[in-house]
This record gives C-alpha cells, sequence and structure tokens, in this order.
C-alpha cells in the first residue's frame, strides 16, 4: 500500500512537471479569404471565398478593376460559433486587365476573445483566349490600362431588400403587407401596453432589426423595421404606425345617454368650411372645430364606441344633434331631435321622412290629401333651428308658417261661402238700419199723433165750457151750477 501511495505521487509529479514544461495549447479560431483562379480568361469567371472558424469576421469587400458581380454576397458579419462559415462571390472577367480584390475587417476568436485586424488582397489578371498573344495582350493592355483605363467599375450586386412576411400579432396590417409598400398603419384597443412585430427574412444574407415586442402608449406610436442586405450594403426601412385607441375625458349628456369628447381627431374626416382648433368644457381643453357662421362640432364617441361629430351648443354648454349633414336646395341641413312640446301638433303624426339618402323623424299630415308633403324639424348652417315642408316627389324644402293644410278645392269652396257669409251680413245688416229707421220713423210719429190727440182732447173740452156757458141762467144760478159743475169734475 505504501509503495502504490509513492508510485501515484511519482506519476502526479511528472504529468504536472510536463503540463508546466510544455501547456497544452488552445486550439484558437481562424478567418480566411481566398480566390480559385489569379489569371482569367476575359469572360471567364473567378469565386471569392471568405471563411470564418470559431469566432466572427466583420468584412467589407472592395474591387476595382473589370470584375462584374455575377452572384452570391458576403455578408458584413460571418458568425461562427461552431465548425466553418463560408461565404463566396462570383465576378466575371470583361477585360484583359488586372482586378483588385480586397477583404478587410475585423476577426474577434470566440475561445480567446481577443479582436485582431483582418486585411486579404488579390490581384487577377484577365487574358485574351488566343493564348500567342496573350503575353504581349497583357503587357500592352496592362500597360495602356494603367495610364487611364476606360473599364466601368464593377456593379455592385443587386439589394434582396423583399420579406417572406410581416405582421403584428393581434393586430392586421393597413393595408395588407406587400413588398412594394413601406408604410402601414395598426389600430391596436385601449389599454395595449406592447406589440409583438414579426419578421420573416428572404435570404440568410438579410440583417433585420426593429421584429419583437415594442412598448406603445395610447395614441399614435411609429415602429421602424430596417433590413440591410450585407451583399448589396443596402436597406429598407418599413413604417409601422401602431395607434392605440383612447378615452375620452370629458362626457355630455345626450339623448338620455352619455357621449365623450375624443381626445384626437383619429379616424376623423372633417366637413367642408370647418377649421380645427381647442376649447374648453367644463375645466378641460379639448379638441373641435368651427366654421364661419359660428357652429362647434366635436368628435365624440357613444357608449358602443362609435365615433362622429356632434353639434355643441356652448351657451347651453350641451350636446344637441349629432352632426348628420343633408345637402337640399344647394343648402346644409342637420337633423334635430324634435322636443317634447312639438311632439303632439294638432292635424299630424310623427313619422319617418326620408330625405335623400337619410331617414329623419318628422311629421305627415292626417290628411291624406297631403301624402307627399311632410314636416321636419332641421337645424341650419347658423345653427338655428326651424321647422320645414317637405315635398317628396321634387325634393323642395321650404320655411313652414304653421298653417293648417287645405286642398285647393277646399280652399275654393271657403271663399266662396265666406263670401255668401258676407253677403248676408251685409244684408242683415241693411234690413236691420232700414229696420231701425222705420221703427225711428213710427215712434216719431207716433208721439206726434199722440200731441195731436192731447191737444184735440182739450180743445174741444174747452168749447164743451164755452156752450155750457152761453146755455145757463142768471149769473147767480150760473154760478151756483158752475159751482156745482165744478165738484162734479
Amino acid at each position: 500500500m505504501k509503495k502504490f501511495k509513492t508510485f501515484f505521487a511519482l506519476s502526479l509529479s511528472i504529468l504536472l512537471g510536463l503540463m508546466i514544461i510544455n501547456p497544452i495549447k488552445t486550439k484558437a479560431g481562424s478567418a480566411n479569404a481566398s480566390v480559385n483562379k489569379t489569371s482569367v480568361t476575359v469572360g471567364d469567371t473567378f469565386v471569392l471565398s471568405v471563411s470564418v472558424t470559431g469566432g466572427v469576421l466583420r468584412s467589407n469587400v472592395s474591387i476595382s478593376g473589370p470584375c462584374q458581380y455575377v452572384s452570391g454576397g458576403i455578408s458584413e458579419q460571418l458568425d461562427a460559433i461552431s465548425g466553418t462559415v463560408t461565404n463566396m462571390i462570383t465576378y466575371k472577367v470583361t477585360a484583359a486587365s488586372s482586378c483588385n480584390v480586397t477583404v478587410s475587417g475585423t476577426y474577434t476568436d470566440y475561445d480567446t476573445e481577443t479582436s485582431s485586424g483582418f486585411n486579404k488582397s488579390f490581384t487577377v489578371t484577365g487574358v485574351q483566349s488566343n493564348s500567342g498573344n496573350s503575353g504581349g495582350n497583357s503587357g500592352g493592355n496592362s500597360g495602356g490600362n494603367s495610364g487611364g483605363s476606360t473599364t466601368p467599375p464593377p456593379s455592385r450586386p443587386t439589394a434582396n431588400l423583399t420579406l417572406n412576411g410581416l405582421s403584428v400579432e393581434n393586430a392586421s396590417l393597413e393595408p395588407a403587407y406587400s413588398n412594394s409598400i413601406d408604410e402601414y398603419s395598426i389600430t391596436m384597443p385601449k389599454d395595449t401596453k406592447s406589440v409583438t412585430v414579426n419578421v420573416a427574412a428572404a435570404v440568410s444574407s438579410q440583417q433585420i432589426s426593429g421584429s419583437g415586442s415594442h412598448d406603445v402608449k395610447a395614441g399614435d406610436n411609429t415602429i421602424e423595421v430596417t433590413i440591410y442586405d450585407a451583399y448589396a450594403q443596402a436597406k429598407r426601412i418599413i413604417k409601422l404606425n401602431v395607434y392605440v385607441e383612447e378615452t375620452p375625458e370629458v362626457y355630455l349628456p345626450f339623448e338620455g345617454a352619455e357621449v365623450g369628447i375624443y381626445p384626437s381627431f383619429k379616424g376623423a374626416t372633417d366637413p367642408e368650411g370647418f377649421t380645427r382648433g381647442k376649447i374648453t368644457i367644463n375645466g378641460k381643453e379639448v379638441n373641435a372645430i368651427k366654421n364661419e357662421a359660428g357652429m362647434v362640432l366635436l368628435y365624440m364617441q357613444s357608449e358602443n364606441g362609435e365615433k362622429a361629430y356632434y353639434v355643441y351648443n356652448a351657451e347651453k354648454n350641451s350636446v344637441v344633434a349629432k352632426y348628420q349633414p343633408l345637402k337640399i336646395n344647394g343648402k346644409s341641413f342637420i337633423s334635430v331631435s324634435i322636443p317634447e312640446e312639438m311632439k303632439n301638433m294638432k292635424g299630424l303624426v310623427e313619422t319617418l321622412v326620408k330625405l335623400k339618402d337619410t331617414e329623419i323623424t318628422g311629421w305627415k299630415f292626417e290628411n291624406q290629401a297631403f301624402e307627399n308633403f311632410y314636416l321636419v324639424y332641421l337645424m341650419d348652417e347658423t345653427g338655428e333651428t326651424h321647422i320645414y315642408q317637405y315635398e317628396q316627389t321634387e325634393g323642395s324644402l321650404q320655411l313652414y308658417n304653421g298653417g293648417a293644410a287645405v286642398l285647393q278645392t277646399d280652399y275654393d269652396q271657403l271663399v266662396k261661402d265666406h263670401e255668401k257669409m258676407t253677403i248676408f251680413f251685409y244684408v242683415a245688416c241693411a234690413v236691420s238700419g232700414i229696420m231701425l229707421i222705420l221703427s225711428i220713423f213710427a215712434l216719431i210719429n207716433a208721439n206726434k199723433l199722440k200731441k195731436r190727440l192731447l191737444e184735440t182732447n182739450r180743445i174741444r173740452r174747452m168749447d164743451e165750457n164755452m156752450t155750457s156757458h152761453l146755455t145757463d141762467g142768471p149769473v147767480g144760478t150760473q154760478n151756483s151750477n158752475d159751482g156745482e159743475n165744478e165738484k162734479s169734475e
């Protein structure tokens, strides 16, 4: 046992000593670049290869001379955690001259975590297909081109900035995604705090930013998705306008419910002649639009989430109507709710009236002879409300003066009856006047007759008295008789 322990300790000491003298080397990563040909017949191609093992190479390729891009590409960043990653570009030589290719950048080793500069340069010579003249042509062309080559610079590879798909979770893009459209609108429900953008690259060389989760707030938000093509060194930016529904802060009563003033004009289409601005309602500054006549409209949201413009009366601090403009006879009108005191007018029945393409509440006449005539309660462009008479067949509208509806034949008969009554009245008045005159005349004659009769009786009595005095006796007797006569009288 003691011998075994001694042997184990000796072996361990030898192993440690060997490690100190010759430490274990860690295999480092590497990056490399190469071309498959250095001499190419004009019209033929060569391939540039860039590879990396166990690290990251951030590189850029530059080329000069008569070299034309054919296919492939080198990613701006080659990443090889394990194994080897290789990118290749194919070029065609277009003239008998030299193509100078340079790959430069920085390489970072994963194991050692050290970075170092990377630079590789190559010269590829283009030669004519006639081998006998290749040397002379090569020298001659080289010398001639060195003084001033007319060969156009190599064209960059065509950028691939398309995507296989772009979407936002739980939302729809407006319009639907297309590789030819770079701006979209998305609407999210209120209280949304974040959105997730999903992007599907078309090729592996694309570098994409902007995918994943993004924080958003109520109102307007902007998210940008960038696609970068490292082969062609080109990029494309896609703009996502994300709108999160807002919540009204000021509410006003309307037709037994409440409507809220929307914090923004999102989704609003302003009517012609109105200008946006701000007003204060219940101590809160809110959005409003106003026309030259002084009408004020508020963009509001009903309890069911519908948004529309409503007419606001500042004096009453109330909403008086939903803004539903009607164009009739070249003028604009707004349907207004009928006040309670107007709902039971005599001779009228409440009904739905179709004005152009809109149905509103109004009245029809009980008299069936006026079946094409209706009354409607409307607001004009200045905010004044009136009752209007609407003729349906011609679509004409005019102010209603409050008169009852009467047929022309009935009206003519009414006029005739009125004329007859007037004549009868005048005749009756004339007869009454004549009767009155005759009565007065008769009364006067009666008084005169009465006076004549009284005068006649008085004269007759006087005559009788005189006759009686002449026929009587002596004075005494006469006096005696006179006394008796007086007594008898």
